[in-house]
């Protein structure tokens, strides 16, 4: 019997089990002024049906002030947010306890009833997950938490055309940001084992265009469109000497975009998009053994929500999809392909 000479098949099991308590308190001493306070305590527990399963507990204090100023034309808002965590394992030794203060401020100014320009500065501060840290061959105990400073200015136009319910709606936004991260927590895929790791500083800059509108076309027919394209440079600035010194990073592609258009009928919507990636690199350097080729993805799909009842009752939601309509096995990680053209149907019911 050949088949039992064959080992057996690994079946790993992990339960997580999130506990979340929260707390806000506002108080608006002027109309244009209010100040705020929110609270959430989680503790999380990790359990598996390994045995170099830690078992381990996390509990964390997410603590938010913010101050919001608001008038006609200007609106301020500034924050300050702290972090405080504790780990504890069953066995062997946890994660090192953390704490974090990460101030931000971001304010608009309406330049034109239509047209506004906004601005922020923000500190954030990413812990890592059970994931990146106890996952047994991938998870990485000594991870440091992911640290970024990020400058952000931007423009926003935003206008109704005609009247209603004729009426078009057009948004489009410009935004330009600087990013300066340290620790950043990143996944290096190999053949079949993930591990992960902080990639010390990465410096990025980056564009963001974004452009929506919709709008009748007809008595019974509506269109909405979306397109965005992103451009964005991120680079390796940990160790001047290295062979990667201010390479891209990798599986960051430096250009993508997205665009969708939508014909919205009384019967039914038909909907098509399409989703494009740039050229990215597996490898923190960027040479042509490491290159993963652009691609783009098509999709077309039919949809239709169906009511039963007069006030509260039921909605069948049924979508029918097809998808990478071109048909090409793409690879979105290296070694990794993805389907070819595939259908999906999609039944939904809520109440």
């Amino acid at each position: 019997n050949d088949s039992a000479s064959l080992p057996e098949p690994e079946d790993d099991r992990y339960r997580q089990r999130n506990t979340t308590l929260t707390t806000v308190l506002l108080w608006s001493p002027k109309p244009f002024l209010s100040a705020s306070i929110a609270e959430d305590l989680v503790i999380s527990t990790l359990s598996a049906n390994i045995p170099g399963c830690l078992y381990p507990t996390r509990e964390t204090s997410y603590t938010a002030w913010s101050v919001k100023y608001s008038s006609r034309r200007l609106n301020a808002v500034a924050s300050l947010f702290g972090t405080v965590v504790r780990e504890q394992t069953r066995k062997g030794s946890p994660a090192p306890g953390r704490e974090h203060l990460s101030p931000s401020v971001g304010t608009s100014f309406s330049i034109l009833p239509e047209l506004r320009a906004r601005a922020s500065f923000k500190e954030s501060y990413r812990l890592p997950t059970f994931n990146d840290i106890y996952y047994p061959r991938m998870g990485n105990k000594e991870l440091d938490p992911e640290k970024a400073v990020q400058f952000n200015i931007g423009l926003v136009y935003d206008r109704l055309f005609g009247s209603r319910p004729g009426a078009w709606s057009v948004t489009a936004s410009i935004d330009a940001y600087h990013n300066r991260v340290r620790d950043k927590i990143a996944a290096i895929p190999s053949m079949f084992i993930w591990s992960m790791r902080n990639l010390g500083r990465v410096n990025m800059w980056g564009c963001d265009v974004a452009f929506s509108a919709s709008g009748r076309l007809a008595g019974w027919l509506r269109l909405r469109m979306d397109a965005s394209w992103s451009y964005q440079r991120a680079v390796d600035v940990t160790d001047k000497d290295s062979k990667y010194y201010k390479h891209q990073i990798a599986y960051t592609p430096r250009h993508s975009g997205y665009f969708s258009t939508v014909f919205e009928t009384r019967w039914f919507n038909l909907a098509y998009s399409v989703q494009a990636v740039g050229t990215r690199y597996s490898l923190s350097q960027n040479t042509m053994a490491y290159r993963i080729e652009p691609y783009a993805d098509h999709g077309l799909s039919l949809n239709r929500t169906f009511t039963f009842g007069q006030r509260h009752g039921w909605r069948l939601s049924a979508s029918a999809e097809a998808l990478n309509l071109a048909g090409k096995n793409y690879e979105v990680m290296k070694y990794y392909p993805m389907p070819g053209r595939n259908w999906r149907i999609t039944l939904k019911i809520s109440y």
